[in-house]
């Protein structure tokens, strides 16, 4: 049973967290406060949840991980709805929330058990096949126990499909989205801007630090909100595309009103990319994050996340975290790089260093300790020579490069090739954005990371073509 507890950050000397009006939850028996401007996640976590969601075949646990609605570690029931995301689902008062996949009480699952009577692996695809019957029982017996979730109680009824069109349309609110919108409507293309947040911005909704040496990053999200606002651009919040029809030339959009058909002209896919973990064991404990995840947990959300934090890699991520992270108590007890030099700001590793922090270089994360949650690092010279270094730590973020989201893309017919650096597929498209569908352009870190500079240019240059064609 978790413990109740209340890990809001309400004083920083430098940013203001807008939690909105407060209201109750109920999880499992239990009514926690939370606030209108916080995802069911972000609640629960702060409340103390750490347990999540369970693995399919051995029921370990799960907690957060992306908090940006890209991976699977959040299942869980609200309201009556199975196998819902709860990092993208807001609060409401008298919200009820529920664990799916659980055999017991408070997050205690009798199926772990899987976990310690089958030690080296669980083969049930080749057990008991002599006997048909048996096997289907069997069969029957797994499935139920993977805990996938029942259908809602009471059905509902489909709701009417809305239509929109526009000149312009650009799928994602990023730094990208944001600037493609705002090129496109500069043209007096009448655009339309798709976002599955609350808000636009994207990552740098939870980026502390300065961009310009003028304004930071959570400041320039604000700004993109009252531009798009003065340029006539109509943000469509927390909406998802679903899927794409060509040559019929529309999107297929998902709401909390039920499903739009936006019909375009011209379309900006500007969906980013996924969070990627390392593949080390131990690396799905709950209370393992990706970087950009665990900034959007304590920058975007104020919430302290634990006690000490392990930093894999040195990007401009991590760094940041281990510059920040103590100003709410949270001590950084180590940073790895696979590397011989950091990949982030010299002047930033220079201040961590002189702040005590242990940075390991040539050093790579071996194992993540722990069973139910986790309890610390092991890591290791990068030739797997030398000595292993144990690390104590009850939290940890990994960054690697992101992978492109490259499926809207594919779905459309869009051209994608693989990309080695980012190990996964992205699309193929040309200096203006073109992809290889005409009527489609891509831009932002759905082609690779890049440079935030690279990124606005290539995305104002394709919105703004997009937009000159659609409205010509």
């Amino acid at each position: 049973m978790e413990r109740i507890t209340d890990l809001r950050v309400y004083q920083h000397h430098s940013l203001r967290f807008d939690r909105g009006r407060q209201v109750f939850i109920n999880f499992e028996g239990r009514r926690l406060p939370a606030f209108e401007n916080e995802t069911a996640a972000v609640a629960l976590f702060a409340s103390g949840v750490r347990n999540f969601s369970r693995s399919l075949k051995y029921h370990r646990p799960r907690g957060l991980f992306c908090l940006s609605g890209q991976c699977s570690s959040c299942l869980m029931r609200i309201d009556d709805v199975p196998a819902v995301r709860a990092c993208r689902v807001w609060c409401r008062d008298g919200m009820n929330i529920v664990r799916e996949k659980n055999l017991g009480i408070g997050g205690n699952d009798l199926f772990f058990a899987a976990d310690f009577v089958f030690p080296d692996h669980m083969d049930y695809h080749h057990m008991l096949t002599g006997n048909p019957a048996v096997n289907r029982a069997l069969g029957y017996g797994f499935r139920k126990m993977a805990g996938l979730g029942e259908i809602p109680g009471e059905a509902k009824t489909p709701p009417d499909i809305r239509d929109i069109s526009c000149d312009a349309a650009v799928i994602g609110g990023g730094p990208a989205g944001c600037e493609a919108a705002l090129a496109a409507a500069k043209t007096g293309a009448k655009t339309v801007l798709v976002e599955q947040d609350r808000i636009v911005g994207g990552h740098l909704t939870a980026w502390p630090e300065s961009m310009d040496g003028k304004i930071t990053g959570i400041e320039k999200a604000a700004s993109y909100a009252e531009a798009l606002a003065h340029a006539g651009v109509r943000v469509l919040p927390n909406t998802s595309a679903a899927a794409a029809y060509y040559p019929e030339g529309f999107w297929a959009l998902a709401d909390e009103g039920g499903l739009i058909r936006l019909t375009v002209k011209r379309t900006v896919l500007a969906v980013g990319g996924y969070d990627r973990n390392i593949t080390i064991p131990g690396n799905d404990l709950p209370n393992v994050f990706s970087a950009r995840g665990l900034m959007r947990l304590v920058y975007r959300f104020g919430i302290c996340p634990g006690v000490r934090v392990f930093l894999a890699g040195t990007s401009e991520r991590n760094l940041s975290l281990a510059r920040r992270l103590q100003e709410i108590g949270v001590r950084v007890t180590g940073i790895c790089e696979d590397a011989p030099a950091p990949r982030g700001p010299e002047a930033w590793s220079d201040e961590i260093q002189w702040r005590g922090v242990p940075l390991f270089l040539n050093h790579r994360p071996i194992e993540m300790k722990g069973r139910f949650g986790l309890k610390g690092a092991v890591i290791g010279p990068s030739d797997g020579g030398g000595e292993r270094v144990a690390v104590r730590c009850d939290l940890a973020a990994v960054d690697r490069p992101l992978a492109p989201s490259h499926e809207l893309a594919a779905m459309a017919g869009c051209k994608v090739r693989y990309d080695k650096r980012a190990q996964g597929f992205s699309a193929v498209v040309e200096r203006n954005g073109r992809t290889s569908v005409e009527s489609i352009f891509a831009a932002g870190e759905m082609l690779g990371e890049a440079p935030f500079e690279t990124i606005v240019e290539r995305a104002a240059m394709a919105g703004e073509t997009a937009g000159r064609e659609a409205s010509s």
